[in-house]
This record gives C-alpha cells, sequence and structure tokens, in this order.
C-alpha cells in the first residue's frame, strides 16, 4: 500500500489526514479494520467523477482510492461474463471488451476516469440508455466486498444464471460505500448490434417536442434512448429544443424504425436528421458529459418520476425557477426512462435552496424525487441533497448498524445522514 498527495481528494473543502492506494482487496480489508479501531473515518474513491454526490462527510481522515485495482480477474467470453477489479476504468473495460464483439451495459460521463467501483457505489449520473439497458445494478450478478470488521465477502455468482446471494449485489449498488467497498464486479455482457442509428429531431417549442415524445414512445418503436433537450448539446442549430432516439438490432428493422420515427418527428413540425458511426458517437457523448466536470460548481439536479408525468415535471422545474426568480436550466430528459436533469452555472444564495424545496413539494404531489447529484459549496451548506427520508430509512439504519456499527465509511454522506 502507497501514500499520494491529498489535494486532488478534497471534498467539499474538507483535505484527507492521508490517502492509501492499496493493491489488493485484503490490503482494503486491513486497512478499514484498522480504521475502525481507530475510529478514523475513510472515503472511497475511484476515478472522483461522481464525489459531488451527498451531504458533506462529518469526518475525513482517510482518502481510500482504487485506482491501482484496475486487473481483469477472469473473462469467458463465451459464457458472456467478466470479473474485474473495481478500479478498472469503464472506458478500459469497454475498450478490450470490444476486441471480442462485446460490451457492458452501463454508460457514465467521463469514461476513462470513471472506475466501475465507483460507478456502481455511486449509481449517479444515469445515462440516456437507462430505458434500453435497465438500471446498473441488473448488470452486476457478483459482486466483491471489503468491510469495516475486516472481512472480505462475495455476493452473486460467477455465471449468468447463478442467483444466489444476488439481492445482496443489489444492495451495495447505490449505498455510496457506506456498507463496504467494492473490490471487484462480474458483469453480464452483450454482443454489438448488427447496426446502430440515431435520430435527432429539432423543434421550435416544447409543446411540439413533447408531442413527439409521446409519438415516439408508443410500440413498435423500441428506442434504447430517447432524449428531450432544451438546447443542442452539440450546440449546431438555433432549435429551442431536440429529442433524439437511438435504435439498435438488425438492419431491417433499425431501418423500419428510424424511417417511421422521422416521419412521425415530422408531423409534430421536426427538422430530423440520422446519424450513425463517429457522428452518432460524438451526439451521445456530449448528452452523457453536458455540465458534468465535476472541477465545476455547477448546480446538476435529478427528478425521478414515471414517464408519463414527464410534462409534469418539466412544468415543475419552470415554475419553481421562475417563482425563486432563478433562471431556467438546461434540460435533460430520459423521456421514456423518466428521468430529467436540470443544470445551472455557478448559483450560489438561499433562493436556490428554497427552489430545490419548491420543486420537492411540486413533484411529490405525484411520488417524485428530487437528489442533488453537484452543487457548488457555498450551496451545499444549506441544502438536503437527498430530500426528505424514505419510509425505508429505519431498514437502512439497520443495515448500517450490521455493516459500519462504527461509522468508519462516508461517515454523513449518504441519506439521513448514514
Amino acid at each position: 500500500m502507497t501514500t499520494t498527495s491529498a489535494a486532488q481528494f478534497t471534498i467539499a473543502g474538507k483535505l484527507p489526514g492521508r490517502v492509501e492506494t492499496p493493491t489488493a482487496a485484503l490490503d482494503i480489508a486491513e486497512l478499514l479494520a484498522a480504521s475502525a479501531e481507530g475510529l478514523k473515518a475513510v472515503i472511497p474513491w475511484g476515478g472522483g467523477t461522481q464525489q459531488g454526490l451527498g451531504r458533506q462527510p462529518r469526518r475525513y481522515d482517510v482518502a481510500l482510492s482504487l485506482i491501482r485495482l484496475e486487473r481483469v480477474i477472469e473473462y469467458a467470453p463465451a459464457d458472456m461474463t467478466i470479473q474485474v477489479e473495481a478500479g478498472m476504468t469503464l472506458a478500459d473495460l469497454q475498450t478490450m471488451l470490444a476486441r471480442q464483439g462485446q460490451y457492458v451495459a452501463l454508460e457514465s460521463p467521463f469514461p476513462d476516469r470513471a472506475t466501475v467501483g465507483g460507478l456502481l457505489a455511486a449509481d449517479g449520473a444515469i445515462g440516456p440508455r437507462r430505458a434500453g439497458y435497465g438500471e446498473r445494478r441488473d448488470q452486476v450478478i457478483g459482486i466483491g466486498m471489503a468491510h469495516p470488521d475486516g472481512t472480505l465477502t462475495k455476493a452473486g455468482g460467477s455465471v449468468v444464471k447463478n442467483v444466489t446471494g444476488y439481492d445482496m449485489a443489489k444492495l451495495y449498488v447505490g449505498s455510496l460505500g457506506t456498507l463496504g467497498v467494492i473490490t471487484d464486479v462480474t458483469f453480464r455482457l452483450r454482443p454489438f448490434p448488427p447496426t446502430t442509428r440515431t435520430v435527432v429531431a429539432r423543434f421550435a417549442n416544447r409543446a411540439a417536442a413533447l408531442q413527439a415524445v409521446a409519438m415516439l414512445r408508443r410500440p413498435p418503436l423500441q428506442p434504447v434512448a430517447l432524449d428531450l433537450l432544451s438546447r443542442d448539446p452539440a450546440e449546431t442549430g438555433d432549435a429551442t429544443w431536440t429529442l433524439a432516439a437511438e435504435f439498435t438490432g438488425g438492419g431491417a428493422a433499425v431501418a423500419r424504425q428510424v424511417k417511421e420515427a422521422t416521419e412521425l418527428a415530422g408531423t409534430a413540425d421536426g427538422d430530423a436528421e440520422t446519424l450513425e458511426g463517429e457522428d452518432a458517437a460524438a451526439f451521445w457523448a456530449n448528452v452523457r458529459d453536458f455540465g458534468r466536470a465535476p472541477e465545476l460548481p455547477h448546480l446538476i439536479i435529478r427528478m425521478m418520476a414515471l414517464p408519463s408525468r414527464l410534462t409534469d415535471m418539466l412544468n415543475a422545474l419552470a415554475e419553481a425557477a421562475e417563482d425563486a426568480g432563478l433562471p431556467v436550466a438546461s434540460i435533460i430528459a430520459h423521456a421514456a426512462s423518466g428521468i430529467v436533469y436540470g443544470y445551472w452555472d455557478s448559483p450560489v444564495g438561499t433562493a436556490w435552496s428554497g427552489m430545490i424545496a419548491a420543486l420537492r413539494e411540486r413533484i411529490g404531489h405525484f411520488r417524485g424525487t428530487v437528489v442533488v447529484e453537484q452543487a457548488h459549496l457555498a450551496l451545499s451548506e444549506v441544502y438536503d441533497p437527498w430530500g426528505p427520508t424514505p419510509d425505508s430509512f429505519p431498514i437502512m439504519q439497520g443495515f448500517k448498524r450490521e455493516f459500519d456499527p462504527h461509522h468508519v465509511l462516508n461517515p454523513g454522506r449518504f441519506v439521513g445522514g448514514l
């Protein structure tokens, strides 16, 4: 185990006492046990792309960087599974799999920095293909963990049909590293589709764009991604709203869907074009990374509700900002998943906290939720990024007591201050 500079591991203005960069899972378990005995707070790090998510840490003694755990443990292309250490970046994983015509159904901003362990632990920055891929935890068939009592555990298996312990694997995904540190992951894989095309349609107003969204969500169309943008992330054209739909599969089936989507966009007065290859990849990369640089003081909020509530979420966001006298957000909505992201540049001041509270109240009427995924340091001191604690909070507290009774891991950063 080696140490490195603490400055690059700042969270909410706080520096760790030291940085550890272990090279093996056993090293992590031993470090956690020693930290628990000494009541030292440990914050796990991958690539740091989602460290803006969560409350400010109550304590911060050790930054635990997993970037040196980047090995492939086992790869079985014929079985469509791979087991890798948690510090491997998503880009390195996908590049290696692509040589065999395979991929793991995960996406993340800045994949050359994002590690698979950090991506699963935080489970933020949900990507455009959520509707087609499913949730991140659905791609996991096995997971290795290090715990504050010094133990190493496994959940799930190494083959797709093995579901033993799979619920525990799901529990760890999205727990923000508060129950243990992910040391390795076994993923289910997919073959590359024969054909991929993207239809991009631009509209003069939101009503027309929403009309097109409603039409493209209906069968027989099956877009892998269906995103509504209030500005063109590629900054081409002068359109107010852009709708992008990605279709994958056999060549003939994709051609039919592209043709129908283009025609439907036209009936809503949209100007559509078809992208493929590098042009399509660049477009979706711009969508994926938009406003996401972790070193920038942006405010990024995520709203979630039923996909049928898309218009209601957009209305609630616009009304909450207007009532607070604040600017309109840039929007990226994953329309088929019921997820809406709002982005603002460098917001500070108490009006923003009031806007977030008002937005939560508005979309709470239809059981929607609001999470702040990134914010300016000054703003993060006056709001709760997670919002009201859920009904399941007592169960969450029970898991925390069982797995981390001394609150060694990420203390105070998760829901309800866990």
